[in-house]
């Protein structure tokens, strides 16, 4: 082998070597800007620290249930009972409604998605982690969307936001 075509070899294997790096590097930066985005990358909820839990894997069927709307913006909640980041925002969510929804006026729906009903409404808004909390315009459109553990502001911002009549100062 010359000279030359020893070079040429050297070239090419770092060349394929310095590709390869930067391949790993691109895989490495995309998972972290993945978790930072939250919904897109969450743990399955075995972990209490969860801040959101990955949707179960169900039936898959698309579009279906029945819009819990009534004429009216809603903030639709949802959760599922395998979810610890649900249980931990459950008492968060009884308070903002004790304080906000008094006349209990509907403006906060559950949504279980351990029920069938529960499991196509998240199909049908494409609820990928939990707790969710979808805001729906009178027709159904989605209006706002938060995925996670929410502070009691965030949330009562979310149900005035909702239904255009803010929530009773903390």
């Amino acid at each position: 082998m010359s000279l030359r075509s020893s070079n040429r070899v050297r070239v090419a294997a770092t060349a394929i070597a310095s590709l390869a790096t930067l391949a790993v590097a691109l895989g490495v930066f995309l998972a972290r800007s993945d978790a930072h985005r939250g919904a897109a990358s969450v743990a399955p909820c075995a972990m209490g620290s969860a801040t959101a839990c990955a949707m179960p894997s169900g039936s898959g069927r698309r579009g279906g249930g029945d819009l819990p709307t009534g004429g009216q913006p809603r903030l639709l909640e949802f959760t599922s009972g395998s979810c610890a980041a649900c249980a931990r925002m459950a008492p968060i969510v009884n308070q903002v409604e004790r304080r906000c929804l008094a006349e209990a006026d509907g403006s906060l729906v559950h949504v279980n998605i351990d029920e069938p009903e529960g499991e196509a409404l998240a199909e049908r808004y494409e609820v990928r982690a939990l707790p969710t909390f979808v805001g729906i315009d009178a027709e159904g459109a989605e209006v706002l969307r938060m995925v996670g553990v929410q502070t009691q502001e965030k949330l009562a911002s979310a149900i005035g936001e909702v239904r255009g009549r803010a929530c009773p100062p903390i």
